[in-house]
């Protein structure tokens, strides 16, 4: 085993174990008090809500709004505006340009950035008391409970970004969540991780993957821990793809991927490793053995368990990743997004409770978002009004400065814990299109391709429906697989199945083709290999963590990638009535 085990010391079995213990104990009580909490949400969050405005109510917004008179959740309601991140902006660039005391009483030590729905990307603030709120801990009990095998040396393999991409103004750091979350995880439990952080900084995609892999193919890996699954896709594929070149390297005790690192990088990264033979011809063996190919569950023989996002369109991965990953635990990652942290899993219900002893949470059902827009005061919904399987709009107030925020994503109630909602994410809220009143949204694009026969005699890699502007308009789905494409008989009987899908699962879609307001949809097929391109270039010019692939997507620039190749690498059809 290398140094990366730990970091360049050394922990213990008997250390690891006690960590372990010390988590289980200390952590275990926190989960209690949590469970014992859901029988009590309106009171937990009240409470919640008290401290937040209490803490900042000396601030601009504080005194704007009148914190200092607020005793009760309605008086909040009516006195604060719901908001989402452009109506806070002024706010926030005033805070990264140096002000004190403008949304937070608390300075912020670090914003996160996300990408928003302008061209400006988002950053988020983050105080002490928000990091706090986060509760990163929590979240991850039952895995200390229930998988003590990742509490070893370098048993842990994670995806994360930069904490640091850039500095304010005023000389304060911005970064992503899942840097931040890994650079302040305690000590003891950074040794677990198999991966130096400085691997998340280089910058070529294509040799960040590589070296990660390079460095945890020596690895005792127990727990794969990654927030977007493709992520987890693409690193197998990698892992295939560059099979030969990564037992070279095992076999010399040397890192192959220096020609975008930086000097005193790769020598770093290189410094620890030693020629290691008997991994080599290990590896070799399961490459020979399995048709050349390197399965990371023979890889990694010991690996418990997979984390990752399981909802929404992260679910279509799934079938990819119970193939590779047979017979190894797997785990939602639950519902969390850089402003704010959502649900807890709870061990011993299985299920995804919100997290009510963290932010305050108002709610909104999905149809009556239009009259819950930012700007004035709306008396909400509060966590214990919701009812079983209805979907709803998330607000958030937290210690990060956000009061009474829009995220704009849409959750389900699938059951109760006690009082508290269990919540799956379903999509974001803007991922809905319409031309004519049909508003089809992403979840039922997906849910089409699902169900529509013929659709599973293809190996799909990649799908996105695309809104084009005609005389009617028309959807077009862009459909790249891994084997050969049908004729265009196939095709035309594809997207005529798909289509009647969609007037199934949409009445307004339905009503609108009837009316033909709306043209049928039309597939084009991609090339193979294309979306993998695509993927490897977008993840150069934009942050990993931020690539956000959508299976409905009325970017232009995106249509117009895909549109300008139409010539050589695509084959549309046009299915009719």
């Amino acid at each position: 085993m290398t140094p990366y085990a730990t970091m360049g010391k050394h922990l213990g079995a008997a250390a690891a174990e006690c960590l372990r213990r010390v988590l289980v104990l200390t952590v275990g009580v926190q989960h209690k008090r949590f469970v014992n909490a859901t029988a009590r949400p309106r009171e937990i969050q009240h409470g919640r809500l008290r401290r937040i405005l209490r803490r900042n109510v000396a601030t601009e917004y504080g005194r704007k709004y009148g914190f200092s008179g607020i005793r009760e959740i309605k008086e909040f309601q009516k006195r604060v505006p719901i908001a989402d991140y452009e109506s806070l902006r002024p706010y926030i660039t005033r805070m990264i340009n140096g002000e004190d005391n403008v949304l937070t009483s608390q300075k912020p030590y670090q914003y996160l950035i996300t990408s928003g729905t302008s061209s400006e990307p988002k950053l988020v603030p983050v105080t002490s008391s928000f990091r706090k709120e986060y509760a990163p801990k929590l979240q991850f009990y039952y895995l200390y409970r229930e998988h003590p095998e990742v509490f070893r040396p370098g048993a842990v393999l994670s995806m994360v970004s930069p904490v640091i991409e850039g500095w304010t103004p005023c000389g304060v750091p911005f970064g992503s969540a899942s840097g931040l979350t890994y650079i302040t995880q305690n000590a003891l439990i950074r040794k677990i991780f198999a991966i130096p952080y400085d691997v998340y900084t280089i910058k070529n995609a294509a040799d960040r993957y590589y070296t990660l892999l390079r460095l945890a193919l020596e690895q005792d890996l127990r727990l794969l821990i990654m927030a977007n699954p493709s992520t987890i896709v693409l690193l197998a594929s990698q892992l295939n793809e560059h099979a030969s070149e990564l037992i070279d390297d095992v076999a010399r005790g040397t890192l192959a991927a220096k020609r975008s690192l930086e000097l005193d990088l790769h020598s770093r990264l290189s410094r620890p490793l030693r020629p290691n033979p008997r991994r080599a011809d290990s590896l070799k063996q399961i490459l020979e053995s399995s048709g050349g190919s390197l399965p990371p569950c023979r890889v990694w023989p010991n690996l418990q368990a997979v984390v990752c996002w399981r909802d929404a369109s992260a679910a279509l991965y799934l079938p990819e990743l119970s193939k590779t990953f047979d017979n190894v635990a797997a785990y939602n990652l639950g519902y969390a997004a850089s402003e704010g942290l959502g649900t807890f899993r709870l061990a011993e219900f299985g299920v995804e409770a919100l997290a009510i002893t963290g932010h305050f949470f108002e709610f909104c059902e999905e149809a009556d978002i239009d009259a819950h827009r930012p700007g004035a005061a709306h008396e909400l919904l509060l966590c214990d009004e919701l009812e079983l399987g209805k979907r709803y709009h998330i607000f958030l107030t937290t210690s990060g400065g956000l009061y009474r925020y829009h995220i704009d994503d849409i959750l389900e109630v699938r059951g109760f814990v006690k009082k508290t909602p269990v919540l799956q994410f379903i999509q974001k809220g803007t991922n809905t299109f319409s031309f004519t009143g049909e508003k089809l949204t992403e979840t039922q694009v997906i849910d089409a391709v699902r169900s529509s026969a013929g659709f599973g005699v293809f190996d799909i890699a990649y799908f996105c429906a695309v809104p084009v502007f005609d005389k009617p308009p028309y959807y077009q789905l862009y459909l790249e697989t891994r084997d050969e494409r049908p004729d265009g008989v196939k095709i035309e009987e594809l997207a005529r199945t798909l289509d009647r899908t969609l007037c199934d699962l949409n009445v307004e879609y339905a009503a609108k083709r009837a009316s033909r307001r709306l043209d049928p949809i039309r597939i084009a097929f991609l090339r193979c290999g294309f979306f993998a391109e695509y993927s490897r270039a977008a993840h150069i010019a934009k942050r990993a963590a931020q690539i956000k692939f959508k299976h409905l997507n009325p970017d232009a620039l995106f249509h117009q990638i895909l549109s300008n190749r139409s010539a050589d690498e695509f084959r549309a059809t046009r299915s009719h009535p």
